[in-house]
């Protein structure tokens, strides 16, 4: 039998007590025992971006015992909702009302939240977001600071804090460990291939430590996060179907279950990812070629530059004449620098990645992997292409240059095109530099990356350095991963 602590013992009591109510919203719940004006915490759940952030005062956020305390809180609530679902003891299933939103906001303070020029005004105050990582004052002061959640733990979230809650009369008997073996039995399915237990027996010392294991297991989900500054990544999951008017499927944790090692592992593993993801940040970056002119000497610390993506090369045998300039200079002032051959869809895959690694072969395991640039002006003028054949072509030049290099290449191109011509799924292999022009916090994805994502995205086509232009890019993530092999 699972021993609650104190925390969890307040919200079984909280959820007990509104299990002889009418149903409430999961939301209702939550701003009630976990994201109140007192404990200064909330959240808002971005349904079409698919990631979820959570608040804390900047005052906290910048505490790292602090932020790591807050954080936990959230993991270990979102663990004990897991554990209590799977065992019957409650159900969150989504409604019409539910389905149709595409964004919740979570905190007793958030009145009537509503969009403005640029901005979501949050309360009467004039508290507002404009950016997903902060909350500011009508001051423009930044008061909270979120942490950024998606993937496997925005499912989580979601499936748990979105939609009508239904408590079980049974949950109190969950504080009474005598009465365990009755509540197991009675949630779970019996038929003529399941021995019914013995209430009277023992359970061996290993099933204690495999239900253990499941439940550190859910916080592990939860740890699985991403401390970044807007949400990079990812439309990889779809929102698990409803199974019935009052039952969503967890096949989502059920599907992890067999991946349980020990609980001392996995209390490590989210300790470290917990700790680790919070080095991730936002790095900019430009690209630059022949027609920038010097624009890289006159880069200076107020840009914020990180890192400088240089052509190389195109088709089977021009050379960019400011590469080795470029690429030297990139160097020379202690930025990341990257590399990109522009492809020709009309010119030999082969002969053009020989001609693009003869050129850049002083790459090395601290400079992004080899970029291939494919886009319209790939295509020849005023003739058909075959995307099929453009599409194995592309394949080859990639093949290649990765026996080449050693690396991963990656393509870098446009939404439009890459619908278009890219929808071979091999190409989801490749890291995506996506070229999105828009003021959103988050690019569309083209649909061969919609569950990978992008690695760097091209958010603008040009970028003042003192009257000089040039493309500019940002890179979520750890600063090692901008070159990650």
């Amino acid at each position: 039998m699972r021993q609650f602590n104190n925390f969890e013992q307040k919200i079984i009591s909280e959820l007990i007590a509104t299990s002889h109510s009418e149903m409430i919203r999961m939301t209702d719940f939550l701003k009630q025992v976990f994201f109140t004006l007192h404990d200064q915490q909330s959240m808002i759940i971005q349904t079409k971006a698919k990631y979820a952030v959570f608040y804390i005062p900047v005052e906290t956020y910048s505490d790292h015992a602090q932020k790591k305390t807050a954080v936990q809180n959230l993991l270990n609530l979102i663990s004990l909702l897991s554990y209590l679902r799977s065992n019957g003891y409650l159900t969150v299933y989504i409604d019409d009302e539910t389905r149709e939103k595409t964004m919740f906001f979570i905190n007793e303070g958030f009145i009537t939240p509503k969009p403005s020029t640029n901005k979501i005004i949050l309360n009467p105050d004039g508290d507002y977001t404009n950016q997903p990582e902060f909350i500011r004052n009508n001051k423009d002061e930044v008061i909270y600071k979120g942490v950024i959640f998606n993937s496997a733990t925005y499912e989580l979230i979601v499936h748990l804090f979105t939609g009508v809650l239904c408590v079980s009369d049974t949950l109190k008997e969950a504080l009474n460990p005598d009465k365990t073996p009755a509540i197991i039995q009675h949630s779970k399915k019996v038929n003529s291939d399941t021995p019914i237990e013995d209430p009277h027996v023992k359970p061996q010392k290993h099933d204690t430590y495999f239900k253990s294991g499941i439940v550190i297991l859910l916080a592990l989900l939860c740890g699985i996060t991403t401390f970044t500054y807007f949400k990079s990544t990812s439309h990889a999951h779809q929102l698990t179907s409803l199974q019935s008017q009052q039952h969503i499927t967890t096949s989502l944790v059920d599907s992890t279950l067999k991946k349980v090692t020990t609980t001392a592992q996995l209390h490590q593993q989210l300790t470290t990812n917990t700790i680790d993801d919070e080095k991730r940040k936002k790095y900019y970056g430009v690209d630059l070629s022949r027609w920038n002119g010097n624009a890289l000497e006159e880069i200076t610390s107020k840009d914020s530059i990180s890192f400088v993506i240089c052509k190389a090369t195109q088709g089977v045998s021009y050379q960019d004449p400011d590469f080795e300039h470029n690429w030297k200079t990139t160097r020379s002032k202690g930025w990341i620098r990257g590399t990109y051959h522009f492809y020709m869809t009309n010119e030999d895959p082969i002969q053009q990645a020989d001609h693009f690694w003869n050129v850049i072969q002083t790459i090395d395991s601290t400079d992004i992997a080899p970029i291939v640039d494919i886009e319209e002006k790939s295509l020849p003028e005023h003739q058909t292409v075959d995307p099929v054949n453009l599409q194995v072509d592309l394949l080859q030049f990639l093949k290649r240059l990765e026996q080449k290099s050693g690396r991963t290449p990656i393509i870098y191109a446009d939404l439009s095109f890459a619908n278009k011509y890219l929808s071979n799924a091999s190409f989801a292999q490749h890291p995506l530099w996506l070229a999105e022009y828009t003021r959103s916090t988050t690019p569309k994805i083209p649909k061969t990356w919609e569950k990978k994502g992008f690695k760097i995205w091209q958010k603008s086509d040009h970028y003042s350095i003192d009257s000089h232009l040039t493309d500019f890019d940002i890179f979520v993530g750890k600063r090692s991963q901008l070159y990650a092999k």
